[in-house]
């Protein structure tokens, strides 16, 4: 998932080698649930909400293992739960 944007305006940046990556490639608007990742190794590009959120979502329904990609060092505090 590609989690990146400028003023909720979709950017999906180009990556070197992408011509030859036979996996899916999409941004974090076509982003509804983990659960067609279950078991494969997904790349989360992507240092705001979004991209934490989906990463957190991807182990939820099983992802076989996530890696969260970030331009430079970031500190993710959880939101505490309601309820």
């Amino acid at each position: 998932a590609v989690c990146t944007s400028k003023l909720r305006v979709p950017f999906v940046p180009e990556i070197a080698g992408q011509e030859i990556f036979r996996g899916r490639v999409l941004h974090s608007r076509e982003y509804s649930t983990g659960k067609a990742f279950a078991k494969q190794a997904v790349l989360v590009v992507g240092s705001g909400n979004s991209a934490a959120e989906i990463a957190a979502d991807l182990v939820e329904q099983g992802a076989g293992e996530v890696t969260l990609l970030v331009y430079s060092p970031r500190l993710f505090i959880p939101l505490p739960k309601l309820g």
